[in-house]
């Protein structure tokens, strides 16, 4: 389940742009509200957005999105980047199976599976600048 409150992002974007159209005479230069579809499933929304035109003319942009980890009530915000991208990739690890009595006759693709996994966490670790954003998930 993916419940980041796609509702509660739906209700606040109507709600601002109410209230900015109240004050649209006080704002200088063009708001645009973009919603983001499918975000949560790579590649997301936003390369068709962009390829459809959704940010030409935009000089700014600000992202907002519903965290709970975050006290209810405390709006919290800083400047750049604040979660990952996605990238999906699926890999196959091929092994030969053995009889328990011989196991010098397999190639057990079950350790090999488990020895990727643990040397895939160190990829953020070895490879990404530590003041760089990375996850591996």
């Amino acid at each position: 389940m993916h419940a980041c409150g796609h509702d509660a992002h739906t209700a606040y974007l109507m709600v601002l742009a109410r209230e900015l159209v109240k004050i649209k005479q006080e704002l200088p230069g063009r708001v645009r509200i973009v919603h983001q579809p499918a975000e949560e499933v790579s590649p997301g929304g936003a390369k068709g957005m962009i390829k459809a035109g959704a940010l030409d003319g935009v000089d700014n942009m600000i992202g907002v999105h519903v965290m709970t980890t975050i006290k209810t009530g405390v709006i919290a915000y800083h400047n750049k980047e604040t979660q990952t991208g996605r990238s999906n990739f699926t890999i196959t690890i091929k092994g030969n199976g053995g009889h328990a009595s011989m196991p010098q006759l397999s190639n057990d693709a079950i350790v090999a599976a488990s020895y990727f996994v643990t040397e895939l966490q160190t990829v953020i670790s070895r490879r990404i600048d530590p003041f760089d954003m990375g996850t591996v998930t």
